[in-house]
């Protein structure tokens, strides 16, 4: 029962958080923008980062 209820939390996250935008992506921008610097994708794990990041 656990394991259903972890993978029905999962598929839920990724349709309702299926992209960063707004204040959150503007906050996470905000340590990277304007520094020449390499970024390992925050929040890894269903990259609703890594397109606005691109």
């Amino acid at each position: 029962m656990v394991e259903y209820y972890i993978e029905l939390c999962t598929r839920m996250y990724e349709i309702n958080k299926s992209i960063v935008k707004g204040k959150e992506l503007d906050f996470f921008l905000s340590f990277v923008k304007d520094k020449k610097m390499k970024v390992l994708e925050p929040m890894c794990g269903n990259e609703r980062m890594l397109s606005p990041f691109m």
